[in-house]
């Protein structure tokens, strides 16, 4: 889409503001007007902040000189003990282009940069009143008086990100024999780089461990140290057929032990074996003496016999 009609195209435009004098250093090209209607001052974004001018980070993206800036309405002065709440340093005791409060709380002051760098660590989803936690209010006000806010996560959620998104590209063999050094690999062949298969935190080339192009899982010395299960190198099965080809690492694997063969279940089931079964009705003494009365109650004595 070409320039609106009525308006000056863009090379002539460039040429317009190249002769712009800047108001804050003397210096031509300042592409930067006050948004105030009627002003004519124009300056350099750089040198907005040295003569206390505003440019708003959103919408029209406008600027204002030091007279037309946007100020905090109805704001008392600090008292004199105020401090920052971000840098703990004493506040001025009178409103300034440097000085800032929270419009939701009223009582929280910092400093303007202060504020802007907080803004600029926490971004847009995090950025909130140090001291009453309030957003919406906050970051509108902090926005409209040039607190520059973007629109991202948090600063501190990619500190630790970074480094786990890293992948190893070292060879650590005690000898590395790629004629490029440590740090050259290539995608296939005896200088691809094999990184643990445990810990992938060291690396080697193929060529440097003696390892064949059908050996596709190795394990460092460290992680062998500790007894890892995988210091015997998995090999492919035989290039048979796509499908062997795949199931190759499940044939090499070691077979899962059948229920019951482990130490713990040979045990299990030796404890069942030797159990003592359970006797039949009548076997225990007590049951024999208790039935003896009963089987002597109801036969009739025998002619001649006493009971004992």
């Amino acid at each position: 889409m070409g320039p609106a009609v009525g308006s000056p195209s863009l090379p002539l435009m460039g040429l317009f503001l190249s002769f712009q004098q800047c108001f804050v250093c003397g210096e031509m090209g300042a592409a930067i007007h006050c948004a105030h209607g009627g002003c004519t001052r124009s300056f350099h974004l750089p040198c907005a902040t040295e003569r206390e001018c505003v440019t708003q980070f959103f919408g029209e993206h406008r600027s204002f000189c030091a007279e037309h800036r946007p100020q905090q309405a109805n704001v008392a002065a600090p008292a004199d003990d105020t401090e920052c709440l971000i840098c703990l340093d004493d506040m001025d005791s009178s409103t300034s282009y440097h000085t800032l409060v929270c419009p939701a709380c009223t009582h929280a002051w910092f400093h303007r940069a202060c504020i802007q760098r907080c803004a600029l660590s926490a971004g847009s989803t995090a950025f909130r009143c140090p001291s009453c936690q309030n957003s919406s209010e906050f970051c509108s006000e902090m926005a409209t008086l040039g607190i520059q806010i973007p629109e991202r996560r948090p600063l501190w959620e990619y500190d630790g990100i970074a480094e786990l998104l890293e992948r190893h590209n070292r060879c650590d063999a005690i000898e590395c024999l790629h004629p490029g050094g440590r740090h050259q690999a290539e995608d296939e062949g005896p200088w691809q780089l094999l990184l643990c298969s445990s810990c992938a935190a060291e690396g080697t080339h193929r060529q440097c461990s003696d390892l064949s192009n059908d050996v596709y899982i190795w394990v460092c010395s460290s992680c062998a140290a500790m007894g890892i299960d995988y210091s015997v190198y998995w090999q492919l099965g035989d290039s048979g057929s796509d499908s062997e080809e795949d199931s190759g690492p499940l044939h090499n694997a070691p077979e899962p032990e059948e229920s019951g063969s482990g130490p713990t279940s040979q045990v299990a089931s030796g404890l069942l074996r030797s159990s003592p079964e359970p006797e039949e009705s009548g076997s225990d003494p007590t049951s024999q003496v208790a039935s003896e009365p009963m089987r002597s109650s109801s036969e009739p004595l025998e002619s001649g016999s006493v009971p004992a």
